[in-house]
């Protein structure tokens, strides 16, 4: 697994100096924002490289899921139809499918939360999904809603905080937003015909998830 890891690195790298030697780069993307900053390929290979991993990971699983509860809730055509609350779907749906269900911090000092110690220097595993689908933290937290406004401690918590923010936040939001655009335009009217949970992987999703479009009258 190592050396298969190896060679998918490296090819990453490949395909990634390849594009950021290249003079046809879109304006506002991560490559040319940090070429702008004067940054040599070998100083931005591993953040683009991780930003890929990553957020690949997150958006083939993100994808199907709020799709799928976009279609279960009804809210499929409402935002087709005003492609405006697409950033709040995305969002909302992102808070209750939780990008990585379990994260990793450190402990800067030694505290004591809820009469719970936590010793400086020791990590310390978050369920995140947990806290995001919470009624202490969000009302109705189970409520897959549009006009939910989010507490200023906690919007875009599903993304980390403070040092710990992800940084391809904006990258996927980029990239769902333009897959769920086109998808809008495939299946104006879709039903879920069959889906199968996956099972034993590191994010939960769909194994199976297969959408048709419904024929009205």
């Amino acid at each position: 697994q190592k050396d298969n890891g190896k060679k998918i690195y490296n090819k990453f790298c490949s395909l990634i100096e390849e594009y950021y030697t290249s003079e046809y780069i879109p304006k506002n993307s991560v490559i040319r924002i940090l070429k702008e900053d004067g940054l040599t390929f070998d100083e931005a290979k591993a953040l683009l490289v991780t930003l890929i991993v990553a957020g690949t990971e997150t958006v083939a699983s993100a994808v199907p899921r709020i799709a799928a509860i976009m279609i279960d809730d009804l809210k499929w055509h409402l935002v087709a139809q005003n492609q405006a609350l697409l950033p709040r779907a995305i969002a909302e749906g992102l808070r209750i499918t939780s990008p990585a269900p379990l994260i990793v911090h450190g402990v800067k000092q030694t505290t004591t939360v809820n009469h719970k110690k936590f010793i400086a220097k020791r990590r310390v595993l978050i369920m995140l999904v947990n806290m995001l689908r919470h009624d202490s933290y969000f009302e109705n937290a189970m409520e897959y809603n549009l006009e939910r406004q989010y507490p200023s401690p906690y919007k875009s918590f599903w993304f980390g905080a403070g040092p710990h923010y992800c940084l391809g936040a904006q990258l996927t939001h980029h990239e769902l937003s333009y897959i769920y655009k086109r998808l809008f335009a495939l299946f104006p009217n879709p039903q879920i015909a069959a889906r199968k949970y996956a099972k034993h992987t590191s994010f939960p999703g769909y194994s199976k998830l297969l959408i048709k479009h419904k024929q009205t009258s």
